[in-house]
C-alpha cells in the first residue's frame, strides 16, 4: 500500500491513498498503521501536553467517522506515553497539503493551547459520573447524563447537519484521553438523539440489565422515556440489540470538531465531572 509519513518530535503527517481501518489485515493496512504507531509513540510531548489531529481530503465523504479514523483505528495504546491534558480533532474537506498524489491526509500535532470550539451553541449539559474507564459501558454514561444531567436548549429546532463537541472532564487522576473518548463521545451524542428504531423492547431491556450488572437500578419504562426525550441532534437509529449485548451507533460522522479537556480534581471525590457544550457550524 502506497503511503507517506513524515515526523518530528512534535508532529507526525501521513499521506494515503486509503482510509485506514480498524481491521488493517483485511486491506495490507498493516504496515501503514504500525509506522504510524510507531511515529506517534516517538513523538515528544513535553512541554506541550495537547494534541491537535486533523483528518484532510477532497471527497465529499459523508458517513466518515472522524474519531475513529484519528485514534480508534489507530489505537488507543500508542497515545499512552504523551500523558496528554486535552485533544482536539477535526475533519476537513478541501485541498491536501504538499502531496498532491495522494487522497487523503492526517496529522497529529503536540502543542501549548488548543483552537476554541466556535460557533452557534445549541445545548450545553453538565452531569456527575461514579467513574470513567476504558471498560464502562456506553449505556452508564448515557443514563448518567439522561437521569442526573442538567441540560439547556438553546435551540428547539433539531441540528441534522455537521455538529461540533465540547468537553470538559474534570478526573481524579491522569487518564489515557483517547482511550475514554470512544464511549464517552457515542455516549453523549446518543444523549441528544430521539431514538426511532424498532428495537424499543430489547433495546431499554439490554440497558436496564447493563445498569443492573454495575449496581444501578432503573426501570425500563424509564429507560424508553429517556431514549425519546431529546431531538436535539435528531433522530436516529442509535442503539441496537446485538448477540447479548448493545451495539451503540450514533451519527458520529456528523461530529466534524472536537474538543475534550482532563482536569485533575483538587480535591479528591468520588464522583467526576463531565460537562460540554454542542454548537452547529
Amino acid at each position: 500500500m502506497n503511503f507517506k509519513i513524515n515526523s518530528s518530535g512534535h508532529k507526525v503527517e501521513l499521506w494515503s491513498n486509503e482510509i485506514l481501518q480498524f481491521d488493517s489485515s483485511k486491506n495490507g493496512q498493516k504496515n501503514l498503521k504500525e509506522a504510524l504507531r510507531q511515529s506517534i509513540q516517538c513523538m515528544q510531548s513535553q512541554p506541550f501536553q495537547y494534541l491537535k489531529a486533523s483528518f484532510i481530503t477532497e471527497e465529499n465523504l459523508k458517513k466518515t467517522d472522524v474519531e475513529n479514523i484519528l485514534f480508534y483505528n489507530v489505537g488507543s495504546g500508542c497515545f499512552n506515553a504523551l500523558k496528554l491534558k486535552g485533544i482536539y480533532f477535526e475533519r476537513l474537506f478541501c485541498k491536501i497539503p504538499q502531496n498532491a498524489n495522494f487522497k487523503y491526509y492526517q496529522s497529529y500535532e503536540l502543542v501549548g493551547r488548543l483552537p476554541d470550539i466556535k460557533g452557534k451553541k445549541i445545548c450545553s449539559f453538565y452531569f456527575q459520573l461514579p467513574g470513567l474507564t476504558t471498560d464502562t459501558k456506553p449505556a452508564i454514561i448515557w443514563y448518567y447524563l439522561k437521569k442526573y444531567g442538567i441540560i439547556k436548549i438553546f435551540e428547539n429546532t433539531p441540528c441534522k447537519d455537521n455538529f461540533y463537541i465540547d468537553l470538559q472532564i474534570t478526573l481524579q487522576n491522569q487518564k489515557n484521553i483517547t482511550a475514554l473518548m470512544k464511549p464517552l463521545l457515542d455516549a453523549v451524542i446518543c444523549a441528544f438523539h430521539k431514538y426511532n428504531g424498532s428495537q424499543m423492547d430489547c433495546v431499554s431491556d439490554r440497558i436496564r440489565k447493563q445498569l443492573s450488572k454495575n449496581k444501578i437500578t432503573a426501570q425500563q419504562q424509564e429507560i424508553k422515556q429517556f431514549l425519546t426525550k431529546h431531538e436535539i441532534l435528531g433522530e436516529a437509529d442509535f442503539v441496537f440489540c446485538r448477540d447479548t449485548g448493545l451495539q451503540w451507533s450514533p451519527e458520529d460522522h456528523r461530529l466534524v470538531k472536537c474538543k475534550i479537556i482532563s482536569n485533575l480534581q483538587e480535591e479528591k471525590t468520588k464522583d467526576l465531572v463531565i460537562k460540554g457544550s454542542i454548537f452547529k457550524p
